[in-house]
């Protein structure tokens, strides 16, 4: 009976915890994934600044999709073409995401 009752305590001990870990990792991915239309824009508005100042000293511009990628992954695959790259990086090309 005492074997029973501590089985039922740790088994209802670790419900509680993990089912804790498993809400809060969900909530993490969530707000990885979604960035604000401020940080968006704060985004470009910088990758442009400094694309600009890269061309004013000679340098090639930073690839948009690379940035994007990662920026915010799942932002980056909302356009066809990156979303192309993405996957064709993520299958092993290293070179899909480099201009």
């Amino acid at each position: 009976m005492f074997r029973f009752l501590a089985i039922a305590v740790t088994l209802g001990l670790l419900g509680v915890n993990l089912g804790g870990c498993a809400a809060a990792l969900v909530g993490g991915l969530i707000y990885k994934s979604t960035k604000s239309n401020e940080e968006k824009a704060a985004f470009v508005t910088n990758l442009q600044k400094t694309n600009l100042e890269r061309e004013k000293a000679h340098l090639k511009p930073l690839d948009w999709c690379s940035e994007a990628y990662k920026f915010d992954k799942g932002w980056a695959t909302e356009n066809t073409e990156c979303q192309q790259r993405v996957a064709a990086y993520e299958a092993g090309d290293k070179s899909a995401l480099t201009p």
